[in-house]
């Protein structure tokens, strides 16, 4: 049988296909591996001291790991952390003095080979099997025999700053999105409780600046008033579950939104609608969906909301939901609404009722008597435009963070795997034909 032959400077492995500057090792030959010991409570900080400096990690993913701080080290960058109980396998660079606890293990390399690099590649391109009967978890030993590709220092070292490059790429445009957030927030305190007021709606004609009253909202500008959701809506219902009327899901067909379908942001996740046929979707009629319609969550994560689009349509919705359908000659315009659902003042509203039963939850009645603080429909129109328009700067700096993540994770694939390379392979020596 012929065998197939290997591109110039290939060598087969056993994880397959690699450049012959590449070696296929057990992670024991290249790391020292031991696993993290017992935590002494009196060393423990909630927060970075100079008398508790050093940072504790353990088994937990959240926050990396990071579980306090103590005035004693054992371990010392650069090395990697491995989580070796529970969700197993999850790898982290680590530098500098820390200790490490509980079922997390220490590698540190033995030679010179790059931890950011390993880092990436285990979580990457090893699949750590759970190897007990138990809980999920992971030795030393097993850990020393799994095989890894090892790149020669110099494009290590070049991969990994690649994709630290990226990952503070990431950061920047996260640090943004938070900036946005917090700029959006401090936005809607002061436009929703007229703390401070557009230029042209916080002036007399005469040019002097309106004055406030009290409300039972607490102060509000002399020219806004409070109206109840009720008053102001030509309909205040909520829906059914179709299996509550012998009517079952579809896998597809009209949509069907429930509370998990809001994201708190108030945009509609379409992967997390359920699915009604269209003579469910007739039995259902007092709560088919309308354009412009307000929902607001009353049962479950109480007070989400989201403002149905026509893109949505045809929609019916579950009696977890209020639907909120405004008079054409309402006081309320729909997105100022929406927003105004965003406020603490709303929050903290719903909340108070929330609480009151032994299930949280609101009712219509509730719903219909929330109140709301009512500007000018042209004064709304603007603190929504306003809002709306940093919503759309936070969903594109959120969509770029997608895209950013995607490309990165696409990318790493292929350098951690030698598709891509960093570094000039070395030229193969020329044949001697013996002229």
């Amino acid at each position: 049988m012929k065998e197939t032959s290997l591109p110039r400077g290939v060598q087969e492995t056993p994880l397959g296909q690699y450049p012959e500057s590449w070696s296929v090792e057990p992670i024991g030959e290249i790391f020292e591996i031991f696993a993290g010991g017992d935590l002494r409570k009196a060393e423990l900080s909630d927060v970075q001291t100079p008398q508790h400096p050093f940072p504790i990690f353990s088994n937990t993913l959240n926050k990396k790991g990071l579980y306090g701080y103590c005035s004693t080290f054992d371990s010392t960058g650069p090395a990697i952390t491995v989580t070796a109980r529970g969700g197993i396998g999850h790898a982290e660079f680590r530098d500098g003095k820390f200790c490490a606890i509980g079922r997390l293990l220490v590698l540190r390399p033995i030679s010179n080979d790059d931890c950011e690099f390993f880092a990436a590649y285990l979580n990457n391109c090893v699949s750590f099997a759970n190897e007990s009967t138990g809980v999920p978890q992971l030795t030393a030993p097993q850990v020393a025999k799994y095989l890894v590709a090892r790149p020669e220092f110099r494009e290590q070292k070049k991969i990994a700053n690649t994709i630290a490059d990226i990952d503070s790429l990431l950061g920047c445009v996260g640090k943004l999105i938070v900036k946005k957030q917090a700029i959006k927030t401090a936005t809607m305190q002061q436009l929703l409780t007229g703390k401070s007021r557009l230029p042209k709606f916080g002036k007399h004609p005469d040019g002097t600046l309106k004055g406030t009253k009290q409300s039972e909202l607490g102060e509000i500008p002399e020219d806004w008033e409070i109206v109840r959701i009720g008053q102001e809506a030509t309909l205040v219902t909520k829906g059914t579950t179709p299996t509550s009327i012998g009517r079952s899901f579809t896998p597809d067909g009209i949509n069907f939104v429930k509370v998990e379908s809001i994201l708190e942001s108030g945009e509609l996740d379409e992967t997390r609608f359920a699915y009604i046929d269209q003579s469910t979707n007739n039995l259902l009629a007092r709560s088919k969906l309308q354009e412009h319609d307000i929902l607001i969550s009353i049962a479950g994560a109480l007070g989400r909301a989201a403002v149905v689009n026509k893109k949505l349509l045809p929609a019916n919705t579950n009696q977890a939901l209020a639907v909120i359908r405004l008079k054409n000659n309402s006081k309320l315009f729909g997105d100022f609404l929406f927003h105004y659902t965003k406020s603490q003042a709303f929050k903290d509203k719903v909340e108070a009722i929330g609480v009151q039963g032994a299930q949280p939850n609101l009712s219509l009645a509730d719903i219909s008597g929330f109140p709301v603080v009512a500007p000018s429909t042209e004064e709304q129109a603007a603190i929504a435009t306003i809002l709306s328009d940093i919503n759309k700067d936070i969903q594109t700096l959120e969509q770029r963070l997608n895209k950013i993540f995607e490309i990165k994770q696409g990318m790493m694939q292929q350098l951690l795997t030698s598709k891509i390379r960093l570094v000039e392979p070395e030229t193969a020596p020329a044949h001697d034909t013996g002229e």
